[in-house]
């Protein structure tokens, strides 16, 4: 299932840092998610919660960028379920973007880092874990994924696989201009319950175990 495994940061046990980091991606704006997908916002906000309690209780370190919506519903659960380590990407101050929105959301993370801008976040997320999970679409993470695009075609990143839950995504897939491109890479569960059995897989390869 792993094809381009880059073990640059090693922990104890053998197990990459990276492997053991798992970074989301998704949309800040819930309301336009549940217009696209006519689900309710409170329903996606649930489902981005379950995400977060996953994470949390297999024991993933969760990298994602310091915003609200999708995001914030992963990154509260995450912590509120005893999450091992919440990193969270704060660009700082700059003449590009501004981070004022972002900073309040960054209050309740582990260690907080500091990209030089929002561009740089947002190649960082998909680019430093080996695990990336996608919650759902935006133009926020139309970037991202193209940031995952030229990883593989340049060879950049730790990115191995991206797993994406179909029940997120309108029409249940990402869009067609990126199925090829990210194909390498790119994995989908159903519902955000099955991202645990992939989480219990991913596992045992990192250790080197057949799955």
């Amino acid at each position: 299932m792993l094809k381009r495994r880059i073990l640059i940061l090693t922990q104890k046990g053998g197990e990459s840092m990276a492997c053991n980091m798992v970074g989301v991606i998704g949309p800040t704006d819930i309301s336009q998610l549940a217009q696209f997908l006519g689900r309710s916002q409170e329903i996606l906000g649930e489902r981005g919660a379950l995400v977060g309690q996953i994470l949390a209780e297999t024991g993933k370190e969760l990298l994602v960028t310091a915003d609200g919506g999708m995001l914030q519903a992963v990154a509260e659960s995450y912590k509120d379920h005893g999450g091992e380590k919440l990193v969270m990407l704060l660009p700082l101050p700059g003449d590009l973007w501004s981070i004022e929105h972002a900073e309040p959301y960054a209050v309740i993370a582990d260690e907080v880092r500091r990209p030089a801008d929002w561009i740089r976040a947002n190649l960082e997320v998909v680019s430093t874990p080996e695990l990336c999970v996608c919650v759902g679409l935006s133009a926020g993470t139309m970037a991202e994924l193209s940031y995952i695009r030229w990883n593989i075609e340049l060879g950049g990143g730790n990115l191995q696989t991206l797993i994406a839950i179909r029940e997120l995504l309108r029409g249940g897939e990402v869009p067609p201009e990126y199925k090829s491109a990210l194909a390498p890479v790119l994995r989908y569960t159903q519902a955000v319950e099955g991202l645990r059995e992939v989480l219990k897989e991913y596992q045992l390869s990192c250790a080197g175990m057949p799955l």
